[in-house]
């Protein structure tokens, strides 16, 4: 992390080129997730920030569970109030999966932070290995998409581990 600022990845472009490659790279083998337009925000993909509803932790600890490990829980994440997050520049994506057929306008009021992965998740990890794919940290999990920068600064940082 440099500064007090979360860029969507395509902000990064002119702001960080040298980082906007590095984190690009992640999306090898899933380039046409570049060219995927949000519904509501008309914004691409890489045009978003994208927001967990439920804490690393519990994520970390289902990754446990499953006898797995990823370097994404060796990192540290900030914990955005709602507060920080613009209704008009959000939207809820429930079920974390292409299409994106189950993106909803965010609502800051009827927001809950979610207390366990969904079942759905727990499978993806138990079941990842017979799929024969990369397996993705945030894959099968509620999002919040959210078309603008955000800052972060004096915003409490947690690691996923703990």
């Amino acid at each position: 992390m440099r500064g007090e600022t979360l860029y969507p990845l395509n902000a990064l472009r002119t702001i960080d080129p040298d980082l906007y490659e590095q984190e690009r790279r992640k999306y090898a083998g899933r380039e046409e997730l570049l060219e995927l337009r949000i519904p509501v925000l008309d914004v691409l993909w890489n045009d978003a920030l994208h927001l967990s509803p439920i804490h690393p932790r519990r994520l970390a600890a289902a990754w446990r569970a499953a006898g797995l490990s990823s370097p994404a829980w060796d990192r540290e994440f900030f914990e955005i109030p709602v507060e920080r997050i613009e209704a008009g520049q959000a939207v809820w994506f429930e079920s974390g999966v292409l299409p994106l057929d189950d993106v909803v306008p965010f609502d800051p009021v009827a927001y809950l932070e979610l207390r366990e992965p969904p079942p759905r998740y727990r499978e993806y990890l138990r079941d990842y290995k017979a799929r024969g794919r990369r397996l993705r940290p945030f894959a099968y999990l509620p999002h919040v998409l959210v078309a603008a920068s955000l800052d972060v600064a004096g915003l409490r940082v947690v690691p996923a581990r703990g």
